[in-house]
């Protein structure tokens, strides 16, 4: 495998897998913590997934597309960039699973701490793993994850508490 096609392949996985734990566990501990219903909360958090993952995936095709436009001075097909967005696009919903699954079994205080306790165990291995294919500090990549990941689950939490419930 090319080297370039192997780091888009990389790229997007990561940044798939953490933008969807990132966006959809705070949407999903916002909405929770707001008083709507669980089926309120579960059809949110799907459209949520799908579309976010869809536009993920097509910022990746655009983004990538531009950027080999802009490297070698010409116009090119847009079908050469479009791998990276499908991996982006399965890396975003399957991620987003992760923190919706437990609202499908619970409700209340329990399934938001199992999504968060979740969804953190996760992004933690994302970094672990990352860190440790890419050769790097796994520790560090971990709590650079960690990091980004409680900071959307604080924002999360914080705006669902001060909008008032529909």
């Amino acid at each position: 495998m090319k080297a370039s096609v192997k780091q888009t392949i990389i790229r997007n996985i990561i940044f798939g897998v953490q933008d969807s734990f990132g966006s959809t566990v705070g949407f999903l501990s916002g909405i929770a913590v707001s008083g709507v219903t669980k089926e309120t909360l579960l059809t949110s958090g799907i459209i949520l997934v799908i579309v976010e993952a869809f536009s993920m995936g097509i910022g990746s095709i655009i983004s990538d597309h531009t950027v080999e436009e802009v490297k070698t001075k010409r116009s090119l097909p847009l079908k050469g960039s479009a791998f990276g967005g499908v991996y982006m696009f399965f890396a975003y919903v399957i991620a987003g699973m992760v923190p919706l699954l437990p609202y499908y079994f619970m409700w209340g205080p329990y399934a938001i701490l199992w999504s968060i306790g979740m969804t953190t165990f996760f992004v933690g291995l994302l970094g672990y793993i990352s860190g440790r294919m890419l050769g790097l500090s796994p520790m560090h990549h971990t709590k650079e994850m960690l990091f980004v990941g409680l900071v959307a689950i604080i924002a999360g939490v914080t705006v669902g508490k001060l909008l008032p419930s529909a």
